[in-house]
């Protein structure tokens, strides 16, 4: 993002459009990154809870309940 920023500066700072617009192209790629890997994130967190519940559901189907935190010893 920084390399971004700093490309449009030295566009804006030298007049050339092309450094201005491409400067502007990889910040704007580097926030669809960071949108779409908390998008990702998100979707995993939401996979993980329901295997958990389903996890859950399944042993106390098979008469064992358990916990699915993992204990400190």
């Amino acid at each position: 993002m920084l390399d971004g920023a700093l490309l449009a500066m030295a566009g804006v700072w030298s007049g050339r459009w092309g450094l201005i617009l491409s400067g502007i192209a990889f910040v704007a790629g580097a926030v669809a990154v960071f949108y779409y890997w908390r998008r990702h994130l998100r979707r995993l967190r939401e996979i993980n809870e329901g295997l958990e519940s389903r996890f859950r559901e399944l042993m106390e189907m098979k008469g064992e309940p358990r916990d699915t935190e993992s204990k400190e010893e």
